[in-house]
């Protein structure tokens, strides 16, 4: 049985970077906003000592993070600025730091989408607007081409399936055939374990019920490897995270060994 259908939903936060460029005495950047998402942040490398940050020409002050029990989005890797809910439209930056070459990338982070024209997406030869969060669509494809290209942490994808009742004497596996990533499986809300690498295969046959509807949860967490792509523009080296094939839910007859 191919499981192709799931529901699925970051559990950390987006990330656009930035390229900003030498101008004047600090560094230039300008990003567009589609529908506003609540909350903005922007994010420098903590190696760069952030002098000031003003947003169309307000001053930005600087704020703890605000995924601190996160250790990848911790104050000691990054200097955190509040941008709040910025307006429609182009909006500017101006950032003042001890850096003294051309150009710094930064991050925007948050609870938003990616916007490429009339599509829900991101796609790196047209413009990209930043957008209110919308539903997250994966279909055996990597997360970095499904409107997180850049994202780094957990996945949660979830289904609900009725057990044909013609499986009752059966023992359940989900079988994975295609990820790189840590996956960790919950059915009907009880743990069937960690697989960190390949073969990805769990052993459901205590949690499922025939003949009834059940859940199944999977968490998928990626590296950080996509914020060090994002800060270093080498997308060509950009590992694909996720599910990657479709799920199989395998049943196999019990078998019952008696003596001769």
């Amino acid at each position: 049985l191919l499981l192709e259908s799931w529901n699925a939903k970051r559990l950390g936060p987006q990330v656009w970077p930035l390229e900003a460029l030498r101008h004047g005495d600090g560094f230039a950047a300008t990003f567009a906003v589609d529908l506003a998402p609540h909350d903005l942040w922007l994010c420098v490398p903590a190696q760069f000592n952030v002098e000031e940050i003003s947003l169309d020409g307000r001053r930005i002050g600087p704020c703890a993070s605000p995924f601190g029990d996160s250790l990848l989005w911790s104050d000691e890797r990054w200097h955190w600025f509040a941008l709040g809910c910025v307006d429609g439209g182009n909006n500017s930056l101006f950032l003042t730091t001890n850096l003294k070459d051309e150009k710094l990338r930064v991050l925007l982070v948050g609870d938003f989408s990616l916007r490429t024209g009339d599509e829900w997406l991101w796609d790196d030869e047209s413009e990209t607007q930043i957008t209110a969060p919308q539903p997250l669509i994966l279909a055996g494809e990597s997360w970095h081409q499904a409107g997180l290209p850049f994202y780094a942490g957990a996945v949660e994808y979830s289904t609900r399936l009725t057990i044909p009742v013609e499986w009752k004497n059966c023992r359940y596996f989900l079988e994975i055939a295609q990820t790189q990533d840590v996956v960790d499986c919950v059915a009907n809300g009880q743990s069937c374990g960690v697989r960190f690498a390949p073969p990805v295969r769990f052993d459901l046959s205590e949690h499922l019920r025939a003949g009834e509807e059940n859940e199944i949860l999977l968490r998928v967490w990626n590296s950080a490897q996509a914020i060090e792509v994002a800060l270093t523009d080498e997308t060509q080296s950009l590992q694909p995270s996720g599910i990657l094939s479709p799920v199989r839910l395998a049943a196999y007859p019990r078998v019952k060994w008696s003596k001769a």
